[in-house]
């Protein structure tokens, strides 16, 4: 995070303790230590923003569920999740019809999808690797990755949206944009 924030930025991170198995079960149980985790954070530095950093935890969870319990320790801060962020860019972006790259079981993806399409997002491809071993979808490789974004790039998709904060992505973005040219955009 640091690497992509202002310098004029203070960044302060904690941890949230995560099951080894990623389950619409587990990701639910995150909710308990939502607040505890925020405190870590002392309320007395006034934070603007705290991120919570897990897309399928928040999409679980459900985004005002996870800005009601960091709240609880810093009322004044904007809360934002991956979720959250990613249906305001592509709103920013004016995207509708988004091919979706997850590296989730079925019943946690179909979570995922429903809330875009509730938010009025199409979902034109779903592409998932069908990982629930945590450790496991932090080693899906980068060229995986890129051949599942070419795979959710079909139908018109405007955007592909690539979810969890647990893959590597970053650096791969320039070459996934070329790769899929006009359908993905810097933001």
């Amino acid at each position: 995070f640091r690497a992509m924030l202002p310098k004029s930025c203070s960044l302060f991170q904690t941890r949230i303790h995560s099951a080894p198995e990623v389950t619409p079960d587990t990701l639910m149980e995150m909710k308990a230590g939502l607040a505890t985790s925020a405190s870590m954070i002392p309320p007395s530095f006034n934070v603007d923003l705290v991120g919570y950093a897990c897309t399928s935890g928040a999409t679980m969870i459900g985004p005002k569920n996870v800005a009601a319990e960091v709240q609880k320790v810093h009322p004044n801060a904007q809360v934002c999740t991956p979720i959250t962020a990613v249906m305001r860019a592509l709103n920013e972006l004016g995207a509708r019809k988004i091919g979706m790259v997850t590296p989730y079981i079925p019943d946690v993806s179909q979570q995922m999808r429903n809330l875009l399409i509730e938010n009025g997002f199409e979902i034109s491809a779903l592409v998932s690797f069908e990982v629930s071993t945590e450790a496991i979808v932090a080693r899906i490789t980068a060229d995986a990755i890129k051949r599942a974004v070419r795979a959710a790039s079909v139908d018109g998709a405007d955007a592909v949206f690539v979810s969890c904060t647990n893959l590597r992505t970053s650096a791969g973005i320039s070459t996934a944009q070329s790769a899929v040219p006009g359908r993905l955009s810097k933001t």
